[in-house]
């Protein structure tokens, strides 16, 4: 895909490589179509790639491509989304059945009165947007003050959020509370509602400390609360290069997460300078 969120990372596996000449990345960009990233995998298989990072955009769709990969001998680390297979090499990604689960008790621990409650998927068929929507709606279910409504997909984008908020209140519901996959759609969804006088507390996903997203929202009362969903570049580029060296390296890493909130995003902030300040050092 193409936004912040992958920018930033692939930014960061830039970084790692910088300091290896040995090591040539090369960037395709799916636009969101699992049927070109299948086309994508089978190419760098006939170019002859020495390993292939994939993030799928759908795991049923993608997994035939990553099994191919694997049959020719190329290693395969899939990275933030899973595939529905066991033959790859590697997994680097974050524990979404947490962030489902920690997203309920964030609304349960602050709003123990509960209330209607909302959630806005990312694409349906992407493991990010079932193990979140699993998470939370069974986190969520052991609380009967909480009326949960069905999900809608959001697409992972800001547009397709804002029309499922639209239509949800055609429909004539107002929730209290919206669980957001990412935080573009967190911020397009608060505007819908607040332009029809609207402010359920909303949770996003993502936690970026770049330009009107993730931490500016929160920081901005835009948002209640977000969960950071790490980029891990640098950790995706040190797991491909101990594969390529021969290293030992886990096969299965699963990233931590964390809430923010206005009570700690200052310290968020500060981590994210210093991780900033870090990669300059390592590209001089």
């Amino acid at each position: 895909s193409d936004d912040d969120w992958r920018s930033q990372m692939n930014r960061e596996m830039r970084t790692v490589a910088a300091v290896r000449p040995d090591v040539e990345l090369c960037f395709r960009n799916a636009a969101d179509l699992s049927s070109r990233q299948v086309a994508q995998i089978d190419s760098f298989v006939r170019e002859g790639a020495d390993l292939i990072i994939v993030a799928p955009n759908e795991a049923d769709t993608v997994s035939a491509a990553v099994e191919r990969a694997e049959a020719a001998g190329i290693p395969v680390l899939v990275v933030d989304r899973k595939v529905h297979t066991a033959r790859f090499t590697a997994y680097v990604g974050g524990d979404n059945l947490k962030m489902g689960r920690d997203a309920a008790r964030y609304f349960v621990a602050t709003h123990p009165q509960g209330g209607t409650v909302w959630q806005v998927t990312g694409l349906v068929g992407s493991t990010p947007a079932a193990d979140r929507d699993r998470g939370f709606t069974d986190e969520i279910a052991r609380f009967p003050q909480f009326r949960l409504l069905p999900p809608a997909d959001g697409g992972w984008n800001a547009r397709g959020a804002a029309q499922a908020a639209r239509r949800l209140l055609a429909q004539g519901e107002k929730p209290d509370f919206i669980f957001a996959h990412n935080d573009p759609m967190a911020a397009a969804v608060g505007e819908v509602m607040q332009a029809h006088g609207l402010q359920p507390v909303i949770v996003g996903v993502d936690a970026l400390n770049v330009g009107g997203l993730g931490l500016d929202l929160v920081e901005q009362g835009r948002i209640a609360a977000t969960l950071i969903y790490p980029t891990a570049g640098d950790r995706v580029m040190d797991v491909a290069l101990s594969i390529l060296d021969g290293k030992p390296y886990e096969r299965n890493q699963a990233l931590t997460t964390a809430l923010v909130t206005k009570d700690n995003v200052n310290i968020f902030r500060q981590q994210e300078r210093q991780m900033v300040e870090r990669e300059m050092r390592l590209t001089r």
